[in-house]
């Protein structure tokens, strides 16, 4: 992937994620086991960060369950991103379709949720005995730089819902956008998390 220089860009990520977390940071080191919500989320973040891992598609795929649903902020559904029209929501391999093209052809990522920071604790973990979790209004940042001198950002909350599968392992079932907030800084346009995905909709 090739690198920019995203100073600029990245000084408002900074500071809202500053601005959401004040704990020492908490770094687990590399991809981690789906044993609990917390950790499929903090293997989302981590993605996003090894975009030129090997099979880091096929390796997303498993966050992610078989009737994984991503939901698009209502702001956005109907508008058109380089002639594709939004939907309401897409099925998992919509959404990893996407991804897929994303993680290829973006000039570079950039994905924080800053609870993650603080640890499971802070982020909540299921009953004994639960086999889904739900996890409301989390703060996200992201950035993906589209050209040599285009990107998108997005600030908000998503809400995310979480289900044991039968090998014990929580995945993803749901992912909820709510992070429409248009407006432009610094060459860069505040678009929804969805919107930037709807960017790689297609090859």
């Amino acid at each position: 992937m090739r690198n920019l220089s995203l100073i600029a860009i990245l000084l408002p990520l900074a500071l809202f994620v500053l601005s959401c977390s004040q704990s020492e940071p908490y770094n687990p080191q590399g991809w981690q086991e789906l044993s609990s919500p917390f950790y499929t989320l903090w293997d989302v973040c981590w993605s996003f960060h090894h975009v030129d891992e090997t099979d880091i598609v096929k390796r997303f795929s498993t966050l992610l369950g078989d009737d994984f649903l991503f939901y698009f902020d209502s702001d956005d559904i109907g508008d058109s991103v380089s002639g594709y029209v939004i939907p309401a929501f897409w099925t998992k391999v919509e959404f990893i379709t996407a991804v897929n093209n994303m993680f290829r052809h973006a000039y570079d990522l950039h994905l924080d949720i800053p609870i993650l920071e603080q640890g499971e604790d802070a982020f909540g973990k299921p009953a004994e005995g639960d086999t889904s979790f739900n996890k409301p209004n989390v703060a996200v940042s992201f950035v993906v730089i589209v050209s040599p001198i285009d990107g998108y950002q997005a600030q908000g909350y998503c809400s995310f819902e979480f289900k044991k599968n039968g090998d014990n392992q929580w995945q993803i079932s749901a992912w909820r956008d709510d992070t429409a907030s248009p407006g432009a800084l610094s060459g860069i346009t505040f678009r929804s998390l969805g919107y930037c995905l709807a960017f790689y909709a297609q090859p």
